[in-house]
């Protein structure tokens, strides 16, 4: 179990250069932010799930096998959007390219892998909109599958009180309002459909 300990401890450090806080982990993986700390500390033997789950959230996924390709998690592409999203000034260009990137890559991922990927509920970007395009673009993936969505989608906190639009051009909306995936849509998102699976 040293090796595992090894693992937590290079996952802690991880998480403190990404900025999140242990509140942030632990409502990720729906525990108090105390086992976050305990888990951290090495003051208990952590079940091999439970690290999974802590390297999945900070967008990580640990092979015990190499299978050759790591595809993008949900967790991994709200951290890359978060980073972007915190420039200055922010990159939402290159951000909304990195979601797009979550769905070029849903077709490489084997699909007895496809439930495990979307299972772990991402830190927030601390962008609504973002989070919201997250949430909506997993859900979508999933129905076109045949997969059930992950729990986490159905948040209230992935559904915005009022639109946003992802167009470059305004005058673009109303193609954006006719084009958007519904699972997109109900969150209050608009986008043109083509634009989430331009690389």
């Amino acid at each position: 179990m040293k090796e595992c300990h090894r693992l937590v401890s290079a996952l802690a450090d991880r998480r403190k250069a990404l900025g999140i806080s242990q509140n942030e982990v632990a409502k990720a993986l729906a525990v108090r932010q105390s086992n976050v700390s305990r888990l951290e500390k090495g003051k208990h033997e952590p079940q091999l799930s439970t690290v999974l789950a802590f390297a999945r959230v900070l967008g990580k996924r640990i092979n015990l096998c190499d299978d050759g390709f790591e595809a993008m998690t949900p967790a991994s592409c709200a951290l890359e959007v978060r980073a972007l999203l915190e420039e200055s000034p922010p990159d939402t260009a290159t951000a909304f390219r990195v979601v797009t990137e979550l769905v070029s890559q849903w077709d490489l991922v084997p699909d007895d892998q496809k439930v495990e990927l979307m299972t772990q509920k991402p830190v927030t970007t601390r962008v609504a909109k973002f989070d919201a395009l997250i949430a909506g673009v997993v859900e979508m993936l999933c129905v076109r599958s045949d997969v059930v969505p992950p729990p986490w989608v159905s948040d209230p906190e992935y559904f915005l009180e009022r639109f946003e639009w992802f167009t470059p051009i305004p005058t673009l909306e109303a193609l954006a309002l006719a084009n958007t995936p519904a699972p997109v849509a109900i969150r209050g998102i608009f986008v043109d459909e083509q634009s989430l699976r331009s690389v």
